[in-house]
């Protein structure tokens, strides 16, 4: 059980991918988007996603560093191992959600050939 939580812990939810995923598409909206309200709407939701991205960072490097303190020296972790990893689960869970609607939020600032440039798979 305790291999499961911590691999929950350590894969499930970090971001760090996400940010370079955003710095990408931030370029990229530079260099697709003519300068306008548009370019700056798109990059202003562009701003938000990676604000949260870096805060759902933290939050799971505060949920490993809770679930360590708790491991040192203890053979049975399952209560508070529980509501660790329940409150962690439940800010993943958060953060899709978040992302999922600022990335609709930026699908409305932008055209459909901008998009299918910006996010081309190339």
């Amino acid at each position: 059980m305790l291999i499961a939580l911590l691999t929950i812990m350590l894969l499930g939810g970090g971001a760090s991918a996400s940010l370079d995923y955003i710095a990408d598409s931030r370029d990229a909206v530079k260099t697709v988007m003519a300068e306008d309200g548009r370019q700056k709407d798109a990059l202003s939701v562009l701003k938000a996603m990676k604000k949260r991205a870096k805060s759902q960072n933290k939050l799971v490097r505060k949920s490993v560093k809770e679930l360590g303190k708790l491991l040192e020296g203890r053979e049975d972790i399952t209560a508070e191992g529980d509501d660790i990893l329940d409150r962690h689960l439940e800010n993943v869970e958060s953060y899709s959600s978040d992302m999922i609607d600022l990335r609709f939020e930026l699908k409305e600032q932008i055209t459909r050939d901008e998009w299918g440039q910006i996010f081309s798979e190339e």
